[in-house]
């Protein structure tokens, strides 16, 4: 009886095995897809939370650190290296800024105006800048945020990243933040593209800068943030 039972449906058996192999292969695929995932996660939270332990400063740092930068290279290099899609890639990066960014915005709300408050933030910015080559793709995501702390992300961004087409925004940034902070990195970010000559129009540069300086020396709101006027000097006068 089972010899006959196995003669009149060995197709059907066959098929069935066929369709069960295959969705063992799949769910296998998928949970090292999975893992890979988690992996490249951990391994870029690690590098972040390494940067931020190294940024222990109660200053403002004109002067991108080195380590900072050689920490982006290493994690865009870990992320480009994995079997991840570019997409894949891109929404890890934009998860883990995207985390750093509501680090910055609670920063800014529970802590008042201090040394600790100062340190804590450029923490973040040192975490930013990690993930800063790896998330170039999503900048435009970060500059149409909603919060001070997706902009100030776009802005680290642009610091470690530089690019002439995106000067504009940041003297836009510079006349329409209320952060000093963030006014401060946008400064620095504009300090970075004048360093590296990469751009056509040195009048346009000129013009641009000069309009953020007024603009900073016309605050009513108290004294002028002189950090910032201090950057934008250094950079009208790199302006080639």
């Amino acid at each position: 009886m089972a010899a006959l039972f196995f003669v009149i449906y060995r197709s059907r058996i066959g098929a069935l095995l066929d369709v069960l192999t295959r969705k063992l292969a799949t769910a296998t695929k998928v949970k090292a897809w999975q893992l890979e995932i988690e992996t490249a996660e951990q391994d870029v939270k690690d590098a972040v939370e390494r940067a931020g332990k190294a940024a222990g400063s109660e200053t403002l740092e004109v002067k991108i650190p080195e380590g900072q930068v050689k920490a982006a290279q290493e994690v865009n290099k870990r992320l480009q290296a994995s079997p991840l899609s570019d997409q894949t890639v891109a929404g890890v990066a934009q998860r883990n800024m995207q985390l750093l960014v509501s680090e910055y915005d609670d920063l800014r709300e529970r802590m008042p105006s201090s040394a600790a408050r100062t340190r804590a933030m450029n923490e973040v910015v040192a975490k930013m800048r990690t993930l800063s080559l790896a998330a170039r793709p999503v900048l435009p995501s970060f500059m149409s945020g909603h919060s001070a702390g997706d902009r100030l992300a776009a802005v680290c961004i642009l610091q470690v990243v530089p690019e002439f087409g995106f000067f504009q925004w940041l003297v836009e940034r510079i006349k329409s933040e209320n952060q000093p902070f963030i006014l401060f990195h946008s400064a620095v970010a504009i300090l970075s593209l004048v360093k590296t000559g990469t751009y056509s129009d040195s009048a346009a540069i000129k013009q641009g800068i000069n309009d953020a300086l007024q603009h900073v020396k016309a605050f009513k709101g108290g004294a002028p943030d002189r950090n910032t006027i201090d950057v934008l000097n250094q950079a009208l006068s790199q302006v080639r």
